[in-house]
């Protein structure tokens, strides 16, 4: 019985230490997501090639790091459950360790939810605002683009 205890809190200590590192990489996407917005905000295109190179890596390691987790989870008798039911089957001890890793994890989802949002729309605007004046030199008779495309984009 001690052993079997002892395993299991060693799948819990696993089982944490990749909620933590999920965390850390959620963060790190929350963080480039607001450089993103801001940069594009800003009109600085040539700032966002750099965020996303820096972006794909950590969605690559956010991946890796899911399907570890659900075999942990699977491993400690979780299979398929989300947080909440996790939280609902743990006992005392183990809820004690999970609930604040939860709580970190879910709130930098939320943020970068948000940020994510906030950086689409800011990318959508600067790409229609593309896209009109792309129109505009269409039906310039030079062919042309405006002043303003140059003051703009170039």
């Amino acid at each position: 019985m001690i052993m079997e205890r002892t395993g299991q809190m060693t799948a819990l200590e696993e089982f944490l230490g990749t909620l933590r590192q999920l965390s850390d990489v959620v963060e790190k996407l929350a963080h480039i997501e607001d450089e993103k917005a801001t940069a594009a905000a800003e009109k600085q295109h040539d700032a966002l090639d750099p965020l996303m190179r820096r972006e794909q890596p950590l969605i690559l390691s956010l991946r890796g790091l899911e399907k570890q987790r659900m075999e942990q989870a699977a491993a400690l008798g979780w299979d398929g459950l989300t947080f909440r039911q996790i939280m609902d089957t743990a006992d005392p001890e183990q809820k004690e360790a999970l609930s604040p890793i939860f709580t970190e994890l879910r709130e930098r989802t939320d943020r970068l939810k948000k940020n994510r949002d906030t950086s689409d729309r800011m990318l959508r605007v600067r790409l229609r605002e593309l896209e009109i004046m792309t129109a505009e030199m269409t039906r310039r008779p030079d062919g042309k683009a405006p002043a303003s495309f140059h003051d703009r984009y170039v």
